[in-house]
């Protein structure tokens, strides 16, 4: 009993700290005319554009979006700008010089946005592939170093405008031991060793050879268990991996984005519309645990209050004021990944979230 008062002592506490602290923000940039005023207001709807791109794999999520009338109506979402003056070097050996501006806009919110307009969403802070390069274009195969400069400069652009981080491999000893034995008919099982050793999700593997052409590459994908296989071509690797991106976000859009009709649907037997609605939060087994939970569910943009009722050992049950259909808020929570729905409906309790940081 003692502790469960404790416990519950420490939630409230946190409170004023989980106000306190600064949400996640994502940022893009674009270059404008000048410093002033009305051209950065004129300007701010296309930089927020460019940044939620980065939340989502649809190419113009602004489109299904009035992003001007959201800047207007909630100030908040934009959370900081500044300018700078790049200077780049040209073909024609003319500097280009460009006035840019940048400006971080809260995540919460822009999901939020997407959620309400039915965009999909990538889940937590983008998609981080890790890629295994095998060139079999020579005489003798090796694995390639991703970090090599330029190697993955256009693959990465291609994905990292839609949120998708591409990270080379570690090329260790185990690395170069599947490498090794890599075959036709063996892969489909070694890169889901490989991803279930180093943790990455998704895992692809590219397998470069050679063709008439350049190039041809042979691409495994692994992703929430399940494996796909494509190829693209080109002149060079770089050329030849850049190709393959459109394919890689598409597999990557099936396989991980949250698409909120969905999480909507499965919601829609606890869903009262507005109003409270008890949860329990488990999974609080780690320090620090209570105020993260409580200030993910704070962040939401139509969670208006969290008010802990009762701690039981690892679990803490809160009472949420929601102002929007419970489906748009599980839907957000989705996106972030940090709590997950459970299938079982506690009897004391509209539903149970765990926490897995």
């Amino acid at each position: 009993m003692r502790a469960s008062i404790l416990a519950l002592f420490l939630l409230c506490a946190s409170v004023l700290t989980v106000q306190a602290q600064t949400a996640d923000v994502v940022m893009g940039e674009v270059a404008v005319a000048n410093r002033s005023d009305a051209t950065r207001a004129a300007a701010l709807p296309q930089v927020f554009a460019e940044a939620i791109r980065r939340l989502t794999p649809e190419t113009a999520p602004q489109d299904r979006v009035d992003l001007a009338a959201a800047l207007e109506a909630d100030p908040l979402v934009l959370q900081r700008f500044e300018y700078e003056q790049v200077i780049r070097p040209t073909a024609s050996g003319i500097p280009s010089i460009k006035l840019m501006l940048r400006a971080w806009f809260n995540v919460p919110k822009a999901r939020s946005l997407l959620v309400n307009a039915g965009v999909p969403v990538w889940p937590g802070g983008g998609v981080g592939a890790t890629l295994w390069l095998v060139d079999d274009s020579s005489d003798q195969r090796r694995l390639v170093d991703g970090n090599e400069p330029g190697l993955l400069d256009g693959l990465g652009k291609a994905l990292g405008v839609q949120g998708v981080r591409v990270m080379p491999a570690l090329n260790d000893l185990e690395d170069w031991r599947m490498v090794d034995a890599l075959s036709e008919d063996g892969v489909a099982e070694a890169l889901p060793v490989a991803a279930l050793r180093t943790g990455a999700e998704p895992a692809v593997l590219a397998w470069l050879r050679a063709a008439d052409t350049g190039l041809v590459a042979q691409w495994y994908v692994h992703a929430a268990g399940r494996d796909h296989r494509f190829t693209s071509e080109g002149e060079d690797i770089a050329g030849t991996l850049a190709a393959g991106a459109p394919t890689l976000l598409e597999l990557f859009a099936a396989a991980l984005a949250v698409r909120p009709e969905s999480v909507i649907e499965s919601s829609a037997d606890v869903d009262r519309g507005a109003g409270d609605y008890v949860i329990w939060l488990t999974g609080l087994d780690r320090a620090g645990s209570y105020v993260q939970a409580l200030e993910l569910l704070r962040a939401q943009p139509m969670v208006t209050g969290v008010s802990p009722e009762q701690a039981d050992g690892t679990r803490v049950r809160v009472r949420a004021q929601v102002s929007a259909p419970l489906g748009q808020l599980l839907a957000l929570l989705a996106a972030d990944g940090r709590l997950r729905v459970l299938a079982d409906k506690p009897e004391d309790a509209d539903l149970s979230l765990q926490w897995q940081p």
